[in-house]
Order: C-alpha cells, then sequence, then structure tokens
C-alpha cells in the first residue's frame, strides 16, 4: 500500500512536470509570434490585410520558422494565404496538408505558386482523392515512397500510398496507383493483409501473379480467392519461395479446411516434399494440430525420413512446446539416438532449447546421454551454457552418473565453476569442488570469470586458480582487492605470488589504480610489498608522472622517497650519475678505497668494464676492505681464481704476499684455488713469509 501511494505521488509528480513544460513551451512560443502570424492563426483576414498594409513583417513566423502563408496554407486559410501569396510572401510549405482536402482547384493554385511535398501523393491517397492523385501523378509526383510514423515514443512504422489506399478502401486510387508505377506485388500483398477479397479480384486481370495469389490465398485460408486464382490461369502445383505446395503449406498451418480442399479438390499428393524436403509429418508438427500429426504418423511408413539437414520429423516435433505432440512419437518406434548433420541429436537440441523435463523424459526412454555433435558439446554442455548458476543439479547428477564431465561446457567455454563464480554462489561452487571441478576456468577469451566476493577470490585459488587470471574487463584480483579496499584479501595474494606489475584495464598495473584513487595506504601496501614505483602505464606515462597528474600531494611525497622519478628527473639523475661515476676508475687507480666506495654503495647496479672489476677486488686486498671485498664477491661476481697481474696471480697471491691472515682464509674458504701457479710457477705459499699462513695453505694443499 506504502509502495502504491509512493509510485501514486511520483506520476503526479512527474505529470504536474510535464504539464509546466509544455506550459513554458507554449509561452515561449506565443511571444515568439509575429503579430501577423497571430492574425493567420485567428483566421482574421482583415486583421492580417491591416497590419501588411502598415509594413508589417509577414514574412517571419514562429520560433518553429512556420511562416505567416504556411500557417494559412496547412490550416485551409484560402483567402488570407492567397493574399500573402499575391503580396509576395515566400515560404512554400504546406503543400502535403493541401492535398488531405479534395480541392483540386485549389492545388493548382499552390503548384502554379511553386508549393511541393515530395510525399503528396501519400496524403491524397489516404483520403482517397482520386482526382488529386491523378492530378499530382501527372505533375511528376512520385507514386512509391514511404513516410515514417511515429505512434509513440519508441514505436515507428512506415506508410507508402498503396498501403494507405487499401487501408482505407480506396479501391479506385489502389488500381490508379498500380497502373502508375507501384507494383501489383506490393498492391496484392496489402489487399491480403487487409482483407480486401474485392480489391484481390480486381488486381488478378491487372496482371498479378496468379500462382502468387493462389499460395497466399492458401495461407490465409481464403478457398474463394485460391479458386479464382486457379480460373486466372494458377496452377494448383504452385509452390512458394520455400517450395511448399497448397497442401504443405495447410499442413504447416493445422488448416483442416484447407488441408480437405488440397486433398479432395486440388488432389495433391500427401507425400510430395518442400524445397528443404520437408515431408507433411514434419510440417503437421509445426501446427498444434494433434488428430493431423497423428494421422500422418500413422499413414508415414519411413519415421526416419531426413530433411535436407538431416533431421527427422521427431527434430520437428522436438521443438514443438506442446509435450502431448511429441508423445505421440515417443509411442512409436522412432530413433532417439539419430544425427542431423551437425552431430546433434533430438537430447542435444532438447538440452539447448533448455527443455529439461524433455531431456529427463528422453534419458528415461534411454537416449543416448554420451552423444556429441561436431563441435565437441554435450547435453551437460548446452544445459551449463543456457543455465549457468541456476543449472538442474539433479539433472546434472544423472548426467554425471551416465559419465557426463562435470568440466563440460558450451563454446563460451565458461564452465559450472565459471558460471558459479558469476554468479556468487558459494555453495554450488563447494558441491562442484566434491565432484572434481577444475577451479582454474577461462572462457574462449582465456579469462577468468568476473568476481568481487573476496571469500569466492580465496575459495577458488586455494582450490587450484591462476592468481594472475584476469577478467573480461582485465581487471587482476589485486585491481579486484583494491576496488574492493581489501588489505586482507591483498595480503593473501602476495603470500600467493600475485605478480604487481601485471596490467589492469586501460594497460594501468594496480599501482598506478591507488595513485589516481589517491588512495595513499594501498599505495604504501604495494610499494612495500615489491611493487615498481617506476612502473609504466598507458601511454608510457610513469608512476610518478600520474601522481603529479592527481596533484596528490601525500602520493607524490611518498613515492619520491622511495625513488619514483619522472622521465625528466630520472634523466637529471643520469647526467649526475654518469658524472660521479665517471670518477670510479679514477679513484681505483689512485687507490681511493673511501671514495670507491661511496660510488658502488649509492649506484649498487653500476656496470663495471672487467678491468674495473680486477682493480677494485685488487683494492679490496691492498686496502685490506672487507666492504668491498663483499662487493667484488656479491655484487659483481667476482671469480677469485682469475688473474689480476700481469703475473697472472689470483687475490689470494696478493693477500698472501700482505701476510693478511684473516683475508688469505676468507678467500681460500670463499674457494680460492691454493694449487694455483702464477707465471713464475710458485704458488701462493711459496710467497708465505707469515708461518701460521703458510701452514694454513700447506694444509688446505693436502
Amino acid at each position: 500500500m506504502k509502495q502504491s501511494l509512493l509510485s501514486t505521488i511520483r506520476l503526479r509528480h512527474f505529470t504536474l512536470c510535464f504539464l509546466t513544460l509544455l506550459m513554458t513551451f507554449s509561452l515561449i512560443a506565443q511571444e515568439e509570434e509575429t503579430p501577423v502570424f497571430k492574425a493567420v492563426k485567428a483566421n482574421n483576414l482583415k486583421e492580417v490585410k491591416r497590419l501588411v498594409e502598415s509594413g508589417a513583417d509577414f514574412q517571419t513566423g514562429d520560433m518553429w520558422h512556420v511562416e505567416p502563408v504556411e500557417l494559412a496554407v496547412s490550416n485551409y486559410y484560402k483567402d488570407i494565404a492567397l493574399y500573402l501569396l499575391q503580396k509576395g510572401a515566400t515560404g512554400r510549405n504546406g503543400f502535403y496538408d493541401a492535398c488531405e482536402k479534395n480541392d483540386l482547384s485549389w492545388i493548382e493554385i499552390l503548384r502554379d505558386y511553386g508549393f511541393t511535398d515530395s510525399e503528396a501523393v501519400l496524403a491524397a491517397s489516404e483520403y482517397g482523392h482520386l482526382n488529386v492523385v491523378k492530378f499530382l501523378v501527372q505533375e511528376g509526383f512520385s507514386v512509391n515512397v514511404s513516410q515514417k510514423r511515429k505512434p509513440g515514443l519508441f514505436r515507428k512504422y512506415y506508410i507508402s500510398p498503396i498501403e494507405a489506399a487499401v487501408m482505407n478502401n480506396h479501391d479506385e486510387v489502389a488500381i490508379f496507383l498500380v497502373r502508375n508505377g507501384v507494383k501489383i506485388d506490393e498492391a496484392v500483398n496489402f489487399a491480403f493483409t487487409y482483407k480486401r477479397d474485392e480489391l484481390i479480384k480486381q488486381l488478378l486481370p491487372l496482371g498479378a501473379d496468379a500462382n502468387v495469389v493462389f499460395i497466399r490465398a492458401i495461407k490465409e485460408s481464403n478457398q474463394s480467392i485460391a479458386a479464382l486464382a486457379l480460373s486466372s490461369g494458377a496452377t494448383k502445383s504452385a509452390v512458394d519461395e520455400d517450395g511448399k505446395n497448397a497442401l504443405l503449406l495447410a499442413i504447416e498451418n493445422g488448416d483442416q479446411l484447407m488441408i480437405d480442399y488440397a486433398i479432395r479438390e486440388l488432389k495433391l499428393d500427401v507425400n510430395s516434399v518442400s524445397a528443404a524436403n520437408e515431408n507433411a509429418l514434419m510440417l503437421a508438427c509445426k501446427s498444434q494440430n494433434l488428430t493431423l500429426v497423428t494421422q500422418l504418423l500413422d499413414q508415414t511408413a519411413n519415421l526416419e525420413f531426413e530433411n535436407n539437414l538431416g533431421e527427422t520429423a521427431l527434430f520437428y516435433a522436438n521443438r514443438n512446446d506442446n509435450p502431448a505432440l511429441f508423445d505421440l512419437f515417443l509411442q512409436r518406434k522412432v530413433n532417439l539416438d539419430h544425427a542431423d548433420h551437425t552431430g546433434n541429436t533430438v537430447l542435444l537440441k532438447a538440452a539447448s532449447l533448455n527443455k529439461s523435463e524433455r531431456v529427463k523424459l528422453l534419458i528415461d526412454r534411454g537416449a543416448n546421454c554420451a552423444q556429441v555433435n561436431n563441435d565437441g558439446l554435450n547435453a551437460l554442455s548446452y544445459l551449463v551454457e543456457v543455465n549457468g548458476a541456476m543449472v538442474d543439479v539433479p539433472l546434472t547428477e544423472i548426467f554425471l552418473g551416465k559419465g557426463l564431465s562435470i568440466n563440460s561446457c558450451g563454446k563460451s567455454k565458461e564452465t559450472l565453476v565459471y558460471k558459479a563464480t558469476l554468479a556468487g554462489n558459494l555453495q554450488l561452487l563447494e558441491w562442484l569442488r566434491t565432484k572434481g571441478a577444475d577451479f582454474n576456468p577461462k572462457n574462449s577469451s582465456g579469462q577468468r570469470p568476473k568476481c568481487k566476493n573476496p571469500q569466492i577470490i580465496r575459495y577458488l585459488l586455494e582450490n587450484g586458480a591462476d592468481v594472475n587470471a584476469v577478467d573480461d574487463w582485465h581487471a587482476t584480483y589485486m585491481c579486484v582487492a583494491l576496488e574492493l579496499q581489501d588489505f586482507e584479501l591483498a595480503q593473501y595474494l602476495i603470500s600467493q605470488k600475485i605478480d604487481l606489475e601485471q596490467a589492469c584495464y586501460f594497460d594501468e598495473p594496480v599501482l598506478i589504480k591507488a595513485i589516481e584513487k589517491k588512495d595513499l595506504p594501498f599505495v604504501k601496501f604495494l610499494v612495500e610489498n615489491k611493487a615498481d614505483v617506476n612502473v609504466i602505464g598507458y601511454f608510457d606515462r610513469n608512476a610518478a608522472e600520474y601522481a603529479i597528474k592527481t596533484e596528490y600531494q601525500p602520493v607524490i611525497d611518498y613515492l619520491k622517497t622511495k625513488g619514483a622519478m619522472t622521465p625528466e628527473e630520472r634523466n637529471v639523475a643520469v647526467m649526475k650519475r654518469l658524472e660521479e661515476t665517471k670518477q670510479l676508475n679514477e679513484f681505483l687507480n689512485a687507490k681511493n678505497t673511501a671514495a670507491v666506495l661511496q660510488v658502488l654503495r649509492k649506484y649498487p647496479d653500476l656496470p663495471l668494464s672487467p678491468d674495473e672489476q680486477k682493480k677494485m677486488a685488487s683494492l679490496a686486498i691492498s686496502a685490506s676492505s672487507l666492504d668491498l671485498l663483499q662487493i667484488a664477491l656479491e655484487t659483481y661476481r667476482f671469480d677469485l681464481n682469475q688473474p689480476v697481474n700481469f703475473q697472472k696471480q689470483s687475490l689470494l697471491f696478493l693477500a698472501v704476499q700482505q701476510s693478511n691472515k684473516d683475508f688469505t682464509m676468507l678467500l681460500v674458504n670463499k674457494g680460492a684455488d691454493v694449487n694455483l701457479e702464477d707465471d713464475f710457477g710458485k704458488k701462493a705459499d711459496d710467497y708465505a713469509t707469515d708461518k701460521e699462513i703458510k701452514k694454513f695453505l700447506k694444509e688446505k694443499m693436502k
């Protein structure tokens, strides 16, 4: 009651607003009307003359640019219109309205003044003004025009002069139009549509195709016109565009009157077929005439007769929604597993039409559930495709018991898991898991189902779904977490090793999406979890550029602290780096350990030439710099056994010569070869002056 009252109030409010709007437009229109226009509107010839003689503007009309003379012509104010035309009025619209009046002399005057309208014949035809139609045709106006009409806001239709004449019983006009350019088949069609038998009789002698009239008469169950067409030259064996003769058409329509007429009077063979090789039994299944179908079933010897598509009559019965008609076939010995040229049986067709009860009936009658068509689809595939998460679970259980796969799907490749995810049906997903369903569903485009339910997302991932899959909007699961502001889901996705650099919709990774949302907490979360702060998005803009575009300073400042830079800032940084790294070789030659360390720590990814690496490693030994040695070994993976000087001595030789026991032991423990010889054929221990070092090396050489 409350809802009904609310709806009534809203309707009244809308109506009031609409009427107010109309009144406003009406007032504006009146204000825009010139004095002459208002006088014409009032059909006041005297006032029109007074205004014109006093010099008033008689060419300008209203806000819709309708001129005074056009208004006069449209409203059939002949005296005013003629006066204004004689005074030189230039407007020439309104001729269509004039042609609706049966005033030929007035129309001739307007033509002399140059009035015209491409649809004028329609106006005269609709009102049955034969003399006007004749005059217009003589003047060269087309009889084959079409006018769009809109009876409602979202409705439209088209009407032609011949249809207007036929529907309004203006036979003389219709005949004249046919004799002057309208196709006679078009006239015949409208005559049948509006049940104008008398007009059809007049059209036949004018050259109407008697066979066309005969076939249409059979379709319309019009025996008298059919007989007239036969007497006018039609053949009783005539067929329509689908190759169906009168008997087949009557059977298809379930029209017993025409069936009797075709058999008894026309003597047509009940065994005839259409161009598509459809027999009488097939076409009878399109009707609701159970008596006819029963009769033909008893008369048809071959129930497995096929049409051009490989379908039997059973396929036609299957398409009929009347279960009683289908039962008539099941009572006979028909082949339920007959497949058409596409490999479909009636079971597959019933499934594709979502006829669950019929599917169950066919299964009970022994239809083959394992049948697949030429596309590799089975009955369950169709039921899943049509019903999605609303699939009949008990029926699905039956199919599973018959050996069909729980992952059956249609051409879209959307399985039940896919459909259940789309529908947010966790209960169905849990049931599907017990049946061994694949929980990494992708459609034919390789996309995962759209899902914004954190619980279902976790359930999918826990059961094998691809954490980096994207939906049809190219949204990743992390994009979903961002949209939902669900940090718990986001953290779970991180634990599942989701790719944070993968682009979402519009080719923008999730970090950029968070930046655009000005979501500082999520930006921080992503960066702290190793999201690339210089990631590239749409139009090759990077994260820093997106942040600047948002003008949200907290995000801009945070990203800068994490190394995010615009291309311009990066260019400046690169130039600065070049300047600083250019001095590295000088520092190495000068054996300035502190300066070398400062550069390498500032630019840990700085590429070094093999010669620079040797100098760095040698400096680490000579300066006893464990930090520098660590950089050489861990960052640059320096080979401990490669020669570092012209004597082909490794770092171990240098450490021994410096009597650096700690470095000697460290290098050996890191894999330095104690048995290497230099260019003098000596080993590292040969250079040892420290007894402990020598003893250590000797033990390692054993």
